[in-house]
């Protein structure tokens, strides 16, 4: 998805390579520009990505 004066994240990045960061840079631009980081092939937001998830069942679901 086009944002700033950029293809989409990915052309961003490559166009911003002598950054230290430019994944970081990038995804400050879209965050500034308003839109999402990034989205997953289905259109949701990826809010992290490679992060464990723990399950509790202490969640209050109520067996019926």
């Amino acid at each position: 998805m086009p944002f700033a004066d950029y293809a989409d994240f990915d052309d961003c990045v490559s166009k911003n390579s002598n950054k230290d960061n430019p994944e970081a840079y990038c995804a400050d631009l879209k965050k500034q520009a308003g839109e999402t980081i990034k989205r997953d092939n289905k259109g949701r937001e990826i809010i992290a990505e490679n992060v464990p998830i723990i399950f509790s069942s202490s969640i209050g679901v109520k067996n019926e």
